[in-house]
């Protein structure tokens, strides 16, 4: 081993060391007071959804209900 591989490896080692020695350090304390819980704005309801116009110059017409296969009715 070179004298810089050396210095990697003894790098690595103390980084090693100190987050395992700053992992085992008690944790912070709880705040001692309560924590206030924010007053919330009540929810309302969207008004109602009107339904849109279909446009004429479309003229796509769909089937109220899907063919059935069993009355023998085409898909296309």
């Amino acid at each position: 081993m070179n004298a810089r591989t050396q210095r990697l490896a003894a790098l690595f080692v103390f980084l090693g060391l100190s987050l395992l020695l700053f992992a085992c350090t008690n944790p912070q304390p709880l705040p001692t007071a309560p924590t206030p819980i924010p007053t919330l704005q009540p929810a309302t309801m969207p008004p109602p959804a009107t339904p849109t116009a279909r446009p004429e110059f479309l003229n796509i017409r769909y089937p109220e209900t899907p063919p059935s296969a069993v009355a023998a009715q085409p898909l296309y």
